[in-house]
């Protein structure tokens, strides 16, 4: 593997994105095997990453009605325990780019043992296609990705408004 630490103007990162994506759609067409390019994150506001897990934020917020702080709020009451579930699901699973210790953190619970349960509690239910759970996440993962499959990081594009479109 090979890494390189670069800052990268947030303007920039759009472009990047769809670049980094061609290449690897042409890799693996040449090579005729799955292969998976990636920017990773390291904690700075203009990284590729925290612009997803912002948008994730915004997006289930959006979707759900309540805001930020109401979802991270220590408390088990219907659909907190979801959105959690579907912030650590998509965000660990999807996004990447985030510790389950710093998602931990995000969601105002003890540790990353509570990550892991919310992770497999929420894989449970899209697996029973639970009706709340698949639309939900169905519409966040509208609002994150475009139509080709890549993350939709455009920093001038609001994420509300993307989801709004999604409807």
């Amino acid at each position: 593997m090979f890494f390189k630490t670069v800052k990268i103007p947030i303007e920039l990162m759009p472009m990047i994105y769809e670049v980094l994506n061609d290449a690897q759609k042409k890799i693996s067409e040449i090579a005729s095997i799955g292969i998976k390019l990636s920017i990773n994150a390291i904690g700075e506001s203009n990284d590729i990453n925290y612009i997803a897990w912002i948008g994730l934020q915004q997006a289930i917020s959006n979707a759900s009605g309540l805001s930020w702080s109401k979802i991270t709020e220590r408390s088990r009451r219907k659909p907190l325990p979801l959105l959690k579930g579907l912030y650590s699901y998509i965000g660990y699973e999807k996004i990447g780019g985030k510790t389950l210790d710093e998602i931990s953190k995000d969601l105002n619970y003890n540790d990353h043992t509570d990550v892991i349960n919310a992770i497999k509690r929420f894989e449970n239910l899209l697996d029973t296609n639970d009706e709340v759970a698949v639309k939900i996440y169905k519409k966040v993962m509208k609002t994150l990705y475009k139509r080709d499959g890549s993350l939709n990081t455009d920093p001038n594009k609001n994420f509300l408004e993307n989801l709004e479109e999604s409807d």
